[in-house]
């Protein structure tokens, strides 16, 4: 899993969302979404922009 995906998956997790909610609130695909959490696809700048606290997230809530 990429660094990126690794955090937007904490942020989902953490707001008690299932990919296709978090999708949805951010503006892309729920496999868009599921691509960019395996690490197999970057999250767009605005993508990026549109999920809060991108830097910030608490990494003990994801089994890994």
């Amino acid at each position: 899993m990429g660094e990126i995906g690794y955090r937007i998956k904490c942020i989902r997790k953490e707001n008690n969302q299932n990919q296709s909610q978090f999708a949805k609130a951010i503006g892309i695909s729920q496999g868009n979404l599921s691509e960019i959490e395996m690490g197999n696809s970057n999250p767009s700048a605005s993508a990026t922009y549109s999920t809060p606290h991108i830097s910030t997230y608490d990494d003990s809530i994801v089994d890994n």
